[in-house]
């Protein structure tokens, strides 16, 4: 990885509109928080604005997705998946910006942006191995 690793470096995350004044909360948005997501489901999106936990696909960790918005996640759970300009998609997991519960194993937990650099957020390992947690909830 060079500069600022596999994936856009963003300021801000994604920012939900409301039409109500409504002092109701949404939940959360699984690409600000991809833990939510329950066995056999992942973060992912069907437009590539919004993001909901959906059913996973069958690509593991490092190996080659297609990064197209659809119904079916391309990427198993707990993974994303993510493409560069200079290579294909690949599956890599998710992780926590603030270091505990999901941290990467090695690499960097960096921000990525979704379908252009104003898309919408989430935080991937950019290189290394996989986070320490994989594979557990």
């Amino acid at each position: 990885m060079n500069q600022k690793g596999l994936a856009v470096v963003m300021v801000g995350l994604l920012l939900v509109s409301a039409c109500s004044s409504s002092s109701s909360s949404s939940p959360t948005p699984c690409n600000e928080d991809p833990f939510q997501c329950a066995s056999g489901q992942t973060c992912w999106t069907a437009d590539t604005k919004t993001f909901t936990c959906m059913p996973s696909g069958s690509a593991q960790y490092g190996e080659s997705c297609l990064p197209v918005a659809g119904s079916t996640a391309p990427c198993a759970d707990g993974l994303t998946c993510i493409a560069t300009s200079n290579a294909g998609g690949k599956c890599i997991h998710y992780c926590d910006p603030s270091g505990t519960a999901h941290a990467c194993a090695s690499g960097t937990c960096t921000a990525a942006a979704f379908g252009s650099a104003s898309g919408p957020t989430t935080h991937v390992c950019a290189g290394g191995a996989p986070p320490a947690d994989a594979g557990s909830d």
